[in-house]
């Protein structure tokens, strides 16, 4: 576990049902220490930028140090050619989840079971634009 703020990031992105049948995407940063979310976006699609503009902000924002360890899953959005080379322009370093192992990332998975729990009770939401107010409330 780390010692302090922004040694260690973890990532994931969840889907979060609609009204009318579709899903919106959230995908979020979280700096492993505080628990705290340090970059979130969400999104209609499952875009590199659901993953990446959320990076780059909290990159922009908390300026870590070198050798920040930013761990996900081996969904596409993590092996981008931006995400690389976001990754190699800061000296990050990069950590995977096992392939089909969920476990590897469980703050992440964590996290949104009990986001999903707080604000769906079983129910949906009515649009992606109706989300982000409710989501800047529950993370921040």
């Amino acid at each position: 576990m780390p010692v302090s703020p922004d040694l260690v990031w973890v990532s994931d992105i969840t889907y979060l049902p609609l009204a009318n049948g579709e899903w919106a995407y959230l995908g979020s940063w979280m700096d492993l220490f505080s628990r705290r979310i340090v970059g979130w976006r969400i999104n209609a699609n499952m875009e590199d930028a659901l993953i990446l503009v959320p990076l780059r902000a909290a990159l922009q924002t908390r300026q870590p140090a070198a050798g920040l360890i930013v761990h996900s899953d081996r969904g596409g959005q993590y092996i981008s050619n931006e995400v690389q080379e976001l990754v190699s322009l800061w000296r990050i370093r990069p950590s995977m989840s096992r392939a089909d192992d969920p476990y590897d990332n469980a703050f992440a998975e964590s996290f949104w079971s009990r986001l999903k729990a707080e604000l769906l009770e079983g129910g949906c939401f009515l649009s992606v634009d109706c989300l982000s107010p409710l989501l800047a409330g529950q993370i921040f």
